[in-house]
């Protein structure tokens, strides 16, 4: 734009110029010098650029930065503190150990995402979709999980000391071995017994529901390493033949 600028306003004095010639020929009387006229267009072009730059700058101080990215992109060990991230797409991508401590996240979408190990404290998840997402132990105290889908998503030894769950779809969490103590479950109640969630149809501890849990590719640093197979033993060789 301050290009396009720039040439407009040297085009213009080009113009004038041009004016300028036509009536020495015609013998009018001018009453500035060639050199004001290319200081008027100095200081014009000055002036319009001047006014550009302020008009961008407002422009620019009212846009609200939205993080989107592709599937699969990593925000592993990420500082995402206080962030606001409000109906972002995160579904699939690897939030290990990142820290999102006291963000807004309205209706975002981390279906299927990896938030393993993740910090969630004090931050607003209100209208999430975490559906099959891993939260295995992640801290998430006080938070706000208000009308999330929660639907067969890893919360398996997950802090969720004094979250609010009201409204949330449990439906196939594993909650095994997380600390609900204080937390407000879907029914607006406090959380009391762990036979609390069987109404909700998620996994407790001391449940019969079976949990398949799959680790991912950013896990292998977790994964036992798998050792080479032995070799083959050799035969025994024969014994002589007993010649007593």
């Amino acid at each position: 734009m301050l290009s396009q600028v720039q040439l407009a306003s040297s085009q213009m004095v080009i113009y004038l110029e041009g004016v300028l010639r036509d009536n020495h020929v015609r013998g009018a009387e001018i009453n500035f010098e060639r050199g004001d006229l290319r200081g008027l267009g100095r200081e014009l072009q000055e002036q319009i650029l001047n006014l550009t730059r302020s008009t961008i700058s407002r422009a620019l101080s009212n846009i609200d930065v939205e993080v989107q990215g592709g599937r699969g992109e990593s925000y592993r060990d990420a500082n995402l503190e206080g962030a606001k991230l409000d109906g972002g797409n995160f579904s699939g991508r690897n939030m290990k150990n990142a820290v999102m401590t006291n963000v807004s996240a309205l209706a975002c979408n981390f279906s299927g995402a990896n938030l393993k190990d993740a910090f969630l404290e004090g931050g607003n998840f209100e209208g999430s979709n975490f559906s099959g997402a891993n939260l295995k132990s992640v801290m998430a105290e006080r938070v706000r999980f208000v009308g999330c889908n929660l639907t067969g998503a890893n919360l398996r030894d997950a802090n969720l000391e004094h979250a609010d769950l009201t409204g949330a779809r449990l439906m196939g969490a594993n909650l095994y071995g997380a600390n609900l103590t204080g937390a407000t479950l879907p029914n607006g109640e406090e959380f009391q017994r762990e036979s609390d969630l069987m109404r909700y149809h998620a996994s407790h501890e001391g449940g019969r529901r079976i949990h398949v849990e799959i680790s991912t590719d950013d896990d292998d640093d977790e994964k036992p390493k798998r050792e080479p197979p032995l070799p083959p033993m050799p035969p025994a060789p024969p014994m002589p033949p007993d010649r007593y």
